[in-house]
């Protein structure tokens, strides 16, 4: 069953939408999985459940019990506390999708703002809906811009490097060398 009415596509690639944090209101509903399957579809922002209905065709109707909006801590929406719905995770994600549509239509944030969802991510891994190398990419993704100098907390420089294998060294002498230029300066002092 197809999950794609008349959308509208974008030449975007993964690494826009996770590395440009500036956001470029452009009036359109992205997919939820822009950056991640390489779905580039858009919907008018009136086209609201077109939107969340195809989003949901990505899942296979497999929803995730927990998620996060694209754009702002304050919301997580987690099924569990929808007590004795069969279709918590359903209703928990069309309460999500009509949040992330908020900040769209208020905000004028678009695909280029987008944060990714851990909760999201951690579902589409485990459930094998996501490519592994997507999984990781995304998983790597850092919020804090990127300057130039500025090295991943475990980073070593060389010269570090270097130092720490020298302290770690272990010094085997060969003394039979050493003997032997000793053996040798003491015949030329003594004229042997």
């Amino acid at each position: 069953m197809s999950y794609c009415p008349s959308v509208t596509t974008v030449m975007t690639t993964p690494d826009e939408v996770f590395d440009d944090p500036v956001p470029h209101a452009n009036g359109v509903l992205p997919c939820d999985f822009v950056g991640l399957l390489s779905c580039n579809a858009e919907f008018q922002l009136n086209d609201i459940n077109a939107w969340i209905a195809h989003n949901i065709g990505h899942l296979a109707d497999n929803l995730p019990q927990r998620v996060q909006c694209w754009y702002c801590d304050e919301q997580v929406f987690d099924a569990r506390h929808r007590h004795g719905d069969p279709h918590a995770n359903r209703a928990n994600y069309i309460d999500r999708m009509y949040h992330i549509h908020d900040h769209i239509v208020r905000e004028g944030r678009s695909v280029y703002g987008i944060r990714p969802d851990y909760h999201m991510l951690e579902h589409l891994h485990r459930h094998g809906l996501i490519p592994p190398q997507q999984y990781r990419r995304a998983r790597e993704w850092l919020e804090a811009p990127r300057f130039e100098g500025i090295q991943h907390y475990n980073y070593i420089p060389p010269e570090t490097q270097r130092q720490r294998e020298m302290e770690n060294r272990v010094v085997v002498q060969d003394c039979r060398r050493e003997n032997r230029d000793r053996h040798r300066q003491h015949r030329s002092r003594h004229g042997h």
